[in-house]
């Protein structure tokens, strides 16, 4: 899935402009526009757009790597998810607790148990 792509159909879909977005993600438009030309992004920038945008990103990349396809997702499943709350852990920022980036290797038949993981 080409993340980038994504949030900018999740974006248009909720009718934010390239600099309303920007603004709330504390970015420059032309930052926000390189995001979209983007296959990945760092986990505090995705952070940042689904929740802006409402969206629980990590269950939409669970649901591709259990084998959903791209369009499926986007399709009827999308609306679904986009009505989902964010926990509340999830929209709170702690101040005294700082964000982390991970990188994991894993072995290939070990992947989709990781994502279960760490997704539940």
């Amino acid at each position: 899935m080409h993340v980038g792509n994504y949030l900018r159909e999740i974006a248009k879909k909720k009718r934010f402009s390239v600099a309303e977005l920007a603004q709330k993600v504390n970015k420059s438009d032309t930052a926000v526009r390189k995001d979209f030309e983007k296959d990945s992004l760092h986990m505090s920038v995705l952070d940042s757009y689904a929740q802006v945008l409402g969206v629980n990103i990590y269950k939409v990349l669970s649901r591709i790597y259990d084998g959903k396809e791209y369009d499926d997702i986007i399709g009827d499943e999308e609306k679904s998810m986009m009505k989902e709350e964010i926990p509340n852990n999830y929209q709170k920022k702690d101040e005294t607790m700082s964000p982390i980036s991970v990188t994991f290797q894993v072995d290939p038949s070990k992947k989709d148990e990781l994502i279960r993981l760490l997704t539940t």
